[in-house]
């Protein structure tokens, strides 16, 4: 859950954010956004000759946002994304892990039933180790 809020706070962040609210877990209401958990992966894992054991870990993420009209949203989209490969990652790496890294991909518009209203979501990844 940590891991969460520090990514909410961290997307919050973005100059670009407006006044929409983040729900954590949950879908966002019209003109909002939502962060869901995507789940942990182990991309390696060493031990060295003492047993100690280091993992080379990437959490994923789901960042949802539901909006009226499409070409600002898109706009938004490739900003956030952008922006995001540019932050410092000093302060999240006490909560997820060392050598942290941050990226956001396959940013894309999803179908809507009501019309006029855009939902967009991209993936968001953190890449760390832990020992």
């Amino acid at each position: 859950m940590e891991q969460l809020k520090a990514m909410k706070a961290l997307l919050l962040s973005f100059p670009q954010w407006g006044e929409q609210a983040l729900a954590v877990d949950a879908y966002p209401q019209p003109e909002g956004c939502a962060l869901f958990p995507l789940g942990l992966q182990v991309l390696s894992r060493r031990e060295d000759v003492q047993g100690n054991t280091r993992l080379r870990l990437r959490q994923s993420f789901l960042l949802r946002r539901v909006c009226y009209g499409t070409r600002e949203a898109a706009a938004w989209l490739l900003s956030f994304q952008q922006w995001l490969l540019n932050q410092p990652t000093e302060a999240l790496e006490a909560v997820f892990g060392s050598h942290l890294q941050l990226w956001a991909e396959l940013g894309k518009q999803v179908s809507s039933k009501q019309p006029g209203i855009g939902i967009y979501e991209v993936k968001i990844h953190a890449q760390y180790e832990k020992e």
